[in-house]
């Protein structure tokens, strides 16, 4: 499946797009507003000159548009879960996510931009308890909670991956530092909207100074697609201050698919800097009972850093894999290459 883009040009993609995010920031400045007019007796002075927003300006100023945008909407869905005694007292919540752009190139899978935008609020309602989301990103990963468990995220989705707009509610119950759940449900796909149900269990089997095995389990069930379950098992260990091992391992079964998607990945990340990291990952994914058993297997590096403090961060991926998705593919090698900027908004509980 080769790619009419060019290393060449990828290149220059990959150069160009930390910029891409300054432009959309650059749209959104906020226009002068009119001066106001001056007496026909007093001179007319000389309009004072109006200081360019720098691009931390510019950050902060989306990001505060997004949680207004989305405090206003939390607000009305809170309301219809509270009675009009109770309206008053709750303090209100504050939306917080992320927003991301990035582009991904490999030999096999030709070039993928992406637009991913990930938002989630805590209602008042219901002891508290309740929260609302809204987002774009890969349905059926959402759907089936196999997004990666890790820090750093894999943008090289699989060749049927697409991004959708979902959007529901959760409901968390009672929980500790060994166990938490809730619950979800929601609609994704503005055309041919689906409806989802999904659970999800967490649980830290063993945990000390140095190690720590977590386990999680989602059943969940789609209106199309029917039900199906998922379950992890994650192993994580301390080397120093700087470097932590994961090896995390996340099976998926379900009505539609023939066995068990499956994958394990080796990572070891390493700090650099105060907010910068690496991740050095090894991965091997595939899929029980279908014609291509062992879907791809390979490494990859991730390079994290911020480009504003703890406003906007830049990722630089660079991977060599050996995918094949159908028996009349060659399993040859394939070059990964990818960028992305992350805009965080809001502050996480």
């Amino acid at each position: 499946m080769p790619s009419a883009t060019t290393p060449i040009n990828l290149l220059r993609l990959c150069c160009a797009m930390p910029l891409l995010l300054v432009c959309a920031l650059a749209r959104a400045q906020p226009a002068t507003p009119p001066a106001a007019e001056t007496p026909a007796e007093a001179p007319a002075e000389a309009p004072a000159e109006t200081a360019k927003p720098t691009l931390a300006e510019r950050v902060d100023q989306t990001s505060s548009r997004i949680e207004n945008m989305l405090e206003r909407s939390s607000h009305w869905v809170d309301d219809l879960f509270s009675s009009e005694a109770q309206r008053p007292l709750k303090p209100a919540k504050k939306p917080y996510g992320t927003l991301e752009i990035s582009d991904n190139w490999s030999q096999f899978y030709g070039n993928r931009p992406r637009v991913r935008f990930d938002a989630r609020v805590d209602l008042p309602a219901l002891q508290n308890r309740l929260s609302g989301f809204i987002g774009r990103n890969d349905d059926e990963d959402f759907i089936r909670d196999r997004s990666d468990n890790s820090l750093l995220r894999s943008r090289f989705p699989r060749v049927e991956t697409q991004d959708q707009w979902l959007a529901g509610l959760g409901y968390s119950l009672p929980s500790n530092d060994v166990w938490w759940a809730d619950f979800r449900v929601g609609v994704h796909r503005i055309v041919g909207t689906e409806l989802f149900v999904q659970a999800r269990g967490h649980y830290n089997a063993y945990a000390d100074s140095l190690n720590l095995i977590h386990l999680r389990a989602t059943p969940f069930w789609t209106s199309r697609q029917g039900l199906g379950f998922t379950t992890g098992a994650d192993y994580s260990h301390v080397f120093s201050e700087r470097l932590l091992f994961r090896w995390g391992n996340i099976g998926t079964v379900s009505e539609h698919r023939q066995g068990l998607d499956w994958r394990s990945t080796w990572t070891l990340y390493q700090a650099v800097g105060q907010y910068a990291g690496l991740a050095y990952e090894l991965f091997v994914r595939g899929e029980t009972g279908d014609d291509v058993p062992l879907h791809e297997y390979g490494l990859r590096t991730t390079f994290r850093h911020p480009l504003l403090a703890r406003r906007l961060y830049g990722e630089w991926v660079v991977g060599y894999s050996y995918p094949r998705e159908d028996v009349t593919d060659r399993r040859d090698g394939s070059v990964q290459v990818g960028v992305g900027v992350e805009m965080p908004f809001g502050k996480r509980p």
